[in-house]
């Protein structure tokens, strides 16, 4: 897993500007490098690349109205909590009551929403574990797939779901399991 890891890629130096102790020592085109490596944030077009170049001389250029970052350290002393740091940012008006950084706080969203840790895919390797047994080795790939999908989609327990005459007197050949079960599942809900 280490050998395929990304650690040369400049994103992981870059999202390092979330920081608040660091973003002011930053230079604009690591935002630029950002804001295009995500174009799905809506600020890649070059129209807010310009207000985001605004926004972000304006925020390095007045540190005295940044929010303080001993408000945002716990009393352990550890980093300041970057999420709620961009969110009292994102709170700070112009004269005439207009968001100051929009543009910069939007992305900083963002780039705080990627997930940073592995449990979501952890919990699906879980699932299937729990599956494929060695009572169960032989399963198809087919019937692995039906039995994940009703447990990630499903809400009750297995055993406690109801299947109409109509779903069980289907000829289960035409379709794929685990689509005649969720076609019948959400019908009824």
């Amino acid at each position: 897993m280490l050998k395929k890891f990304p650690f040369g890629d400049s994103l992981l130096k870059d999202l390092e500007i979330m920081n608040p102790e660091k973003v002011c020592s930053y230079q604009f085109t690591t935002v630029l490098n950002l804001a295009k490596r995500f174009p799905q944030l809506g600020l890649a077009d070059s129209k807010y690349l310009d207000l985001l170049r605004e926004e972000f001389m304006d925020f390095t250029l007045s540190p005295m109205d940044h929010p303080s970052l001993s408000t945002y350290k716990s009393a352990t002393g550890e980093k300041p909590r970057a999420g709620v740091f961009w969110h009292e940012v994102s709170k700070i008006r112009a004269l005439d009551g207009v968001r100051r950084f929009p543009s910069l706080t939007n992305l900083m969203a963002g780039l705080l929403s990627i997930p940073s840790s592995n449990a979501d895919s952890e919990r699906g390797f879980s699932i299937l574990r729990k599956i494929h047994t060695d009572q169960r080795a032989s399963l198809k790939q087919s019937t692995i797939i039906s039995l994940m999908t009703m447990k990630f989609n499903c809400d009750e327990c297995c055993y406690e779901t109801k299947f109409t005459e109509e779903l069980l007197n289907l000829n289960v050949k035409k379709l794929p399991l685990y689509l005649l079960i969720m076609k019948f599942y959400f019908q009824f809900q």
